[in-house]
């Protein structure tokens, strides 16, 4: 199969310069689709169609081998346009061109082939597997109870909030601010565990008491909202 490409190679050359030079009249003299470099550029890619099935192959691209055929023509189409007759045959400088267009696949679709994706233990997975093999989930069976926890912490925190608010309101004019702030805390500490911050030296029993005075006005203030 080389020997072919090589023995072809001063065709494949003239054929490249060729579908470069319909491009450029094509894209100057019209707007309209450039048929005759379409058919140029076509019959390029089937005389490397055999060095690009090869390269397919060494990049161990076969499974996926639609994408790797348009990638091989993304390199041969960039090649025409940067093929420089002196430099080395257009054969040469397609199959590096080739070459990256398919390396950057294998980049993209096989991360497990590279350095990184081996350090991480990446293993590539078929989209397929799953009508073909027994799913696997990672289940936390608590992470629905901690949700729900959380979310009841948050509803009975802003329930306490808005009736303790209430509360303060009727209060303003009996006792100090900081008395009231200070019972707040109290309040809240015994019923939802808030953090205890700065309280007046109260005995238990006070504390029992302050607790039990708020727990029935704020009872009240809820019938009262909920209309009962």
């Amino acid at each position: 199969m080389t020997d072919i490409i090589a023995s072809t190679a001063p065709q494949i050359d003239r054929l490249a310069l060729a579908v470069r030079l319909a491009r450029e009249d094509g894209g100057s003299s019209s707007t309209l689709p450039n048929h005759a470099a379409e058919r140029l550029f076509k019959t390029l890619l089937t005389r490397l169609q055999p060095l690009a099935r090869k390269l397919v192959r060494c990049y161990g691209l076969t499974d996926m081998e639609d994408d790797a055929r348009q990638a091989c023509a993304i390199g041969i189409h960039r090649a025409v346009d940067s093929y420089i007759t002196d430099k080395a045959r257009f054969t040469t400088h397609a199959t590096w061109q080739m070459r990256g267009e398919l390396q950057s696949l294998r980049h993209r679709v096989r991360l497990d082939d590279r350095r990184g994706g081996k350090k991480a233990s990446i293993r590539t997975c078929s989209l397929d597997g799953s009508a073909t093999e027994p799913a696997i989930e990672i289940v936390d069976e608590s992470a629905s109870l901690r949700t729900e926890r959380g979310a009841s912490d948050i509803m009975a925190q802003r329930c306490l909030t808005r009736l303790l608010d209430s509360y303060d309101n009727t209060r303003k004019d009996r006792a100090a601010s900081d008395i009231i702030r200070a019972e707040r805390q109290l309040f809240q500490t015994q019923i939802i565990g808030s953090r205890r911050s700065f309280m007046p030296a109260w005995s238990n029993e006070q504390k029992r008491q302050i607790v039990r005075r708020i727990s029935r006005n704020c009872a009240k203030i809820a019938r009262v909202e909920a209309g009962l």
